[in-house]
């Protein structure tokens, strides 16, 4: 009985952790190319501020992230923004500085705010429709977990 409560415990330990910090979305199977250009022009069309940009001042409990544009595609030509992430496991965080990434940008102008909804973002219609590859213009940067060298 003991050596089973020992498996069970350890089986929970594998589990629980994964599932902590998992998204929750679940896709029963993959967008077409036309049903995520939909999604794309939707969120698009909704956002009131799409750019790239860098976090210069992480999100506390209290305070928003402060970002900096680095490339602006649409919405106000600002030099800073404010940002607080929804909280959720599906939704973006900017809790530490130096990240870099393409955001697509709710609400403002004094704090704006990210969603995801339910759907996985299709991100290389977004970069389509814009005209940009985020992967080449401002691939994404996390200074706690540098990216490989490329080879030549």
């Amino acid at each position: 009985m003991a050596k089973r409560l020992v498996s069970i415990a350890a089986f929970c330990a594998v589990l629980v952790p994964v599932s902590a910090h998992a998204c929750s979305i679940v896709v029963t199977r993959e967008p077409t190319f036309w049903e995520d250009k939909a999604r794309a022009k939707k969120l698009l069309a909704q956002a009131t501020l799409v750019v790239d940009g860098e976090v210069v001042e992480p999100e506390t409990d209290t305070t928003p992230a402060k970002i900096k544009v680095v490339h602006w595609f649409r919405g106000p030509k600002i030099a800073y923004f404010f940002s607080k992430s929804g909280g959720g496991d599906c939704t973006d965080s900017f809790e530490i500085k130096g990240v870099r990434q393409r955001f697509i940008m709710f609400g403002g102008p004094d704090v704006y705010d990210t969603f995801m909804g339910s759907e996985p973002s299709p991100q290389r219609a977004i970069d389509r429709l814009l005209g940009s590859d985020r992967r080449k213009d401002w691939p994404y940067y996390n200074p706690e977990f540098p990216p490989k060298a490329k080879k030549r």
